[in-house]
């Protein structure tokens, strides 16, 4: 997946934004008309984004976490980071799957049941990705890793549209020196 890193950011965003806007409607009409492979195609093709999206934050974390000296990554869990990012995969595939299988009491009593709390470790796990990642990218630039260092790359990963047509620049030229 390190061919991410390497991507213009016209080329990732297209990837993790506009792909799911072109398969968004095909899961309207297939939703509209009942017509399941349909909707199918376009609930695939908004979770494949998602999951280039995940693995552009897991690339770039690992890949600014390498380039700091070993004296400023103390304190910074990367394995933490890894396994969160992981678990948003996980807990997105459960709920396609949830969403995708018909009605079946047992999945669906037991997936309702947990769903609350993987859903606020999910989102636990995106906020504390994209602080990782906004945190290193600021300390590369040679900055302390205080919040306020970094809090404008961590509301450009929030709003990942906009956020990646300056931060993927950044990581380009971080790869090219």
């Amino acid at each position: 997946m390190n061919f991410l890193l390497r991507l213009k950011h016209w080329k990732l965003f297209l990837l993790v934004f506009g792909f799911p806007a072109l398969s968004f409607p095909a899961t309207l009409i297939g939703l509209l008309m009942n017509s399941d492979p349909v909707y199918y195609i376009g609930l695939i093709g908004s979770s494949s984004a998602w999951v280039f999206l995940v693995f552009w934050l897991k690339e770039s974390g690992n890949y600014l976490y390498e380039q700091l000296d070993t004296d400023l990554t103390i304190g910074s869990k990367q394995k933490l980071f890894n396994f969160n990012l992981y678990f948003v995969l996980f807990y997105s595939t459960l709920l396609i799957l949830y969403i995708m299988v018909p009605e079946n009491d047992t999945f669906n009593n037991v997936y309702s049941f947990a769903i609350f709390p993987m859903h606020l470790y999910s989102m636990y796990s995106l906020f504390y990705a994209i602080y990782f990642v906004s945190k290193h990218l600021s300390m590369t630039e040679g900055k302390r890793g205080k919040f306020e260092d970094f809090l404008g790359y961590f509301f450009m990963l929030w709003f990942y549209p906009i956020g990646i047509w300056t931060i993927q620049p950044k990581i380009n030229q971080l790869i090219n020196r």
